[in-house]
């Protein structure tokens, strides 16, 4: 089905760019551990975290995206950018 091939490769197209932004993401995530340890500041941030989860979640109902689910993808992000810090 050619209509439903269009869509897969849409999607296709557009896991590609998630996963070119998660990676643009933990490289700037590698680069401020970086410089938390050079400054003695711990990794977690929760106030910072918190707000971010904010911003997003109020973004996400705006954008018609359940906003569980973004906290969910949210909190595994803020996961493993807390790996990559330490």
């Amino acid at each position: 089905m050619p209509e439903l091939d269009d869509l897969r490769s849409d999607i296709d197209e557009i896991d590609s760019k998630l996963l070119d932004l998660l990676s643009q993401r933990f490289e700037l995530v590698r680069q401020i551990g970086v410089l938390k340890k050079q400054k003695g500041i711990d990794s977690l941030q929760q106030a910072r975290f918190d707000g971010i989860l904010k911003r997003l979640t109020d973004k996400s109902a705006q954008n018609e995206l359940d906003p569980d689910m973004i906290t969910e993808i949210w909190h595994i992000i803020h996961q493993y950018s807390l790996k990559i810090q330490k």
